[in-house]
């Protein structure tokens, strides 16, 4: 839990010294753990962001951002970005080169393609790209063993690569919201999986290697094909599970996003983010 003082912000249980204020914080350029200059109308990273040498957290969401400087990278401090809601059309170069990344934020953008190169990111606990006009995820998103939550909702998918499989750590999938017509057979593949959003999709069953997954506590699959029976033939493949279904109805990612965009990553807000667009003084 976090509180503020002033226009500091103090996160104890991560030691961590946050500023709402890039103009404060360069006043503490060493100690300076983190800025959150949300909703700022930014068009671009503030120069002064490369002073900050201990910086591990840059939150710049609601603003007007299209791209990111090449001098960014030369941080190999941070491990937390968040680029959402802001004017991104393609996925930034600049983010492969971040190795130590531990938390990306690129919801609520135009970002239609993931480069390969996001395969680079092997320290990557949380990416989030919901929201954005995305048709497929590559194959390197496999290649992300550390990643625990992967948020893709509310893009243009038709399918999902059979290499995500290899998410060996993946807890939370949340691929509700585009257009998805079946699930790989390597979806079974995931042992700690809990969580699985899928509705508003158009999956007409799940592939029986579903079963596989005993620690899946929770899913839900609303507004999709499925039939009285495949909702039945669901039941019995994950008898211990919690399975939403609703009412039937087929929504797709465009119609989605709409009433999505501004809310995408909600299920962060336990992760210490002071991310939200604001009024300021």
């Amino acid at each position: 839990m976090s509180y503020v003082v002033s226009e500091l912000l103090l996160l104890p249980r991560m030691q961590q010294t946050v500023f709402r204020s890039l103009e404060v914080a360069l006043q503490w350029p060493r100690s300076t753990r983190g800025v959150v200059a949300v909703d700022r109308n930014l068009t671009q990273v503030p120069e002064g962001v490369r002073q900050l040498t201990s910086l591990e957290r840059l939150e710049l969401g609601y603003n007007r951002i299209d791209h990111l400087p090449e001098w960014l990278t030369a941080n190999r401090k941070i491990v937390w970005i968040s680029l959402r809601s802001n004017h991104l059309s393609a996925f930034p170069s600049e983010l492969a080169g971040m190795r130590n990344l531990r938390v990306l934020w690129l919801m609520d953008n135009e970002i239609a393609q993931l480069p390969s190169t996001i395969g680079k990111l092997k320290s990557l606990e949380q990416l989030d790209v919901s929201c954005n006009r995305l048709a497929l995820l590559p194959a390197e998103v496999g290649e992300l063993g550390a990643l625990k939550e992967l948020g893709a909702a509310n893009n243009l998918l038709t399918r999902l690569p059979p290499e995500i499989g290899a998410l060996r750590n993946v807890e939370l999938l949340e691929l509700d919201g585009n257009l998805l017509t079946c699930l790989p057979p390597e979806i079974g593949k995931l042992p700690r999986l809990k969580a699985l959003f899928i509705q508003n999709n158009r999956l007409c069953g799940f592939p029986d290697e579903i079963a596989d997954l005993a620690g899946l506590t929770f899913v839900k699959a609303d507004g999709n094909r499925l039939s009285a029976k495949a909702q039945e033939r669901l039941r019995r493949l994950l008898p211990h599970t919690q399975i939403e279904f609703g009412i039937q109805q087929e929504t797709t990612g465009v119609e989605q996003a709409a009433a999505k965009r501004g809310n995408a990553g909600s299920r962060t807000a336990g992760n210490n983010s002071v991310e939200a667009p604001a009024t300021h003084k």
